[in-house]
């Protein structure tokens, strides 16, 4: 493994789940995000950002 792919898998990425139904966004879309490894938060709407 070189050292930039080292570097690169260290990072977690962040995901900002923009879904105005609460169910989908809270049960199954930021879980889900989360599982595979990402630094997830949702909002409602883009207001909220």
């Amino acid at each position: 493994m070189t050292q930039s792919h080292r570097a690169a898998t260290a990072e977690t990425a962040s995901v900002i789940v923009v879904e105005d139904d609460a169910e989908l966004r809270e049960d199954i879309l930021l879980p889900g995000l989360a599982l595979s490894g990402f630094a997830v938060e949702g909002v409602a709407s883009a207001e909220a950002l």
